[in-house]
């Protein structure tokens, strides 16, 4: 929305996981509400290592990958789940859809890096990118559905060479979704 914008961080106080809450602006003056805590969601919980995206064609529609933290239903590797974001005055209003748990190997903040995801035009998928001891870099298409995602086909490992938690970063090409850089250290 016009004026709108969400914050997502990782905050290990209280119930630990991932906090949303949106930002408003009226004039020069920047006002946050309450937050949303992910970490309160059973699959969701002590999550880390997230990464949101819009959905390009749905409002207020957005897919989260992230590391479910080690109090989740099923913890560690790599995850998504759709959120579906409304407001009630100014404080974040979060639903979350099904969890898929896509990755299952194990690795902390210092194995791993933090998720990445872009969406592949307006298509409903989305590629995601993360890495982990010892594989490398790994990328993944994500396919969205209403509240569901889903993780079809397989991971691909592009640079097997990774050193342990090796900095990454990639981007889709704005004029052509089939194809996307991706750079390591």
């Amino acid at each position: 929305n016009t004026d709108r914008w969400m914050v997502s961080y990782y905050n290990s106080s209280g119930t630990a996981g991932i906090r949303i809450k949106f930002v408003t602006r009226s004039g020069t003056t920047l006002t946050d509400g309450g937050a949303t805590n992910a970490g309160s969601e059973a699959d969701i919980s002590n999550a880390y290592n997230h990464s949101m995206v819009f959905d390009p064609v749905t409002p207020n529609k957005a897919l989260m990958v992230f590391s479910p933290g080690s109090g989740a239903t099923v913890a560690y590797g790599t995850a998504a789940v759709v959120l579906t974001l409304s407001t009630s005055d100014k404080d974040a209003v979060v639903s979350f859809g099904s969890v898929n748990r896509f990755e299952t190997v194990a690795y902390d903040t210092g194995n791993g890096l933090p998720n990445r995801a872009f969406a592949l035009g307006t298509s409903g998928n989305y590629i995601c990118g993360w890495t982990n001891d010892p594989s490398g870099i790994k990328l993944r298409v994500l396919t969205v559905s209403g509240t569901t995602v889903t993780a079809p086909g397989s991971t691909t490992i592009p640079y097997s060479t990774a050193a342990r938690g090796a900095e990454f970063g990639f981007k889709v090409n704005p004029y052509d979704a089939t194809k996307a850089l991706i750079f390591q250290i």
